[in-house]
């Protein structure tokens, strides 16, 4: 059903198709609360209704979705609080819910999803801080967090996702130093970190980071000195405040 101009709602109908593993409606107009029609589908592998105009809240009960790998609810209208349950979704591997309107905290149990790869949570309204059991999360390729109102520091344990090629927590409110642990991030390609409260300095560790191409740090309280190494990475985009010192970034002054 995807890439049409469909509009109005699907049928609550959808109910009945109790075989069905696959429900791709995305790139539509639609509308409605269909989640509620499908939580008793217990065959379903795929759910990816993204870039629609579907509201209302995920089901507080999910318990039958066990075989679910790739949820997607990007670009709608969906509101509430992030369901606790979603961490007993043990085949997840794509959790999209990037640009609704969610609010309250990060579930901590999102932890439990082992083999998630892919955690999308940027422009909705989440607050609280980014809990320490993501870090649990060793199979994680990309995590997102841009655009919300998260608080508190950056957990340490997230230096154990040494496969993560993409870490973005742009325009939130993260305190604290940035943590040295994520030199460890071997993989990593995208760090952004701009536009959040961060003070210290950039850690040498961070020379460590030999995929890294694209770092972002303005926007933050920073200082120098500058971990001269970081001009050996290779660099293709690297934006910091003056305040840092850095000599091979594009600075940002104010």
């Amino acid at each position: 059903l995807s890439e049409n101009d469909f509009t109005g709602s699907l049928p609550a109908s959808l109910s009945h198709l109790t075989d069905l593993r696959s429900l791709d409606s995305c790139d539509n107009e639609l509308t409605g609360t269909i989640l509620y029609d499908l939580v008793e589908l217990t065959n379903l592998e795929i759910v990816d209704i993204a870039r629609n105009q579907f509201s209302g809240t995920i089901p507080q009960s999910m318990e039958n979705w066990t075989n679910l790998a790739q949820f997607n609810l990007a670009d709608n209208d969906f509101s509430g609080f992030i369901p606790s349950d979603l961490g007993n979704l043990s085949n997840l591997s794509y959790l999209g819910l990037r640009q609704n309107h969610f609010n309250g905290t990060i579930p901590y149990n999102l932890g439990n999803l082992i083999k998630l790869e892919n955690l999308h949570l940027q422009e909705n309204e989440l607050v609280g801080t980014l809990p320490k059991e993501i870090g649990a999360l060793t199979n994680l390729l990309h995590l997102r967090l841009d655009y919300n109102e998260l608080t508190g520091s950056l957990p340490s344990s997230l230096s154990r996702l040494t496969d993560m090629v993409t870490f973005s927590v742009l325009n939130n409110e993260f305190t604290g130093t940035l943590p040295a642990e994520f030199g460890n991030l071997a993989a990593v390609e995208l760090l952004n970190l701009q536009q959040n409260l961060f003070t210290g300095s950039i850690p040498k560790k961070f020379e460590e980071m030999t995929s890294l191409r694209e770092l972002f740090v303005s926007g933050n309280n920073l200082r120098g000195p500058e971990a001269a190494g970081l001009c050996e990475l290779g660099l293709v985009r690297y934006r910091a405040d003056c305040s840092t010192g850095c000599s091979c970034c594009t600075p940002s002054c104010t």
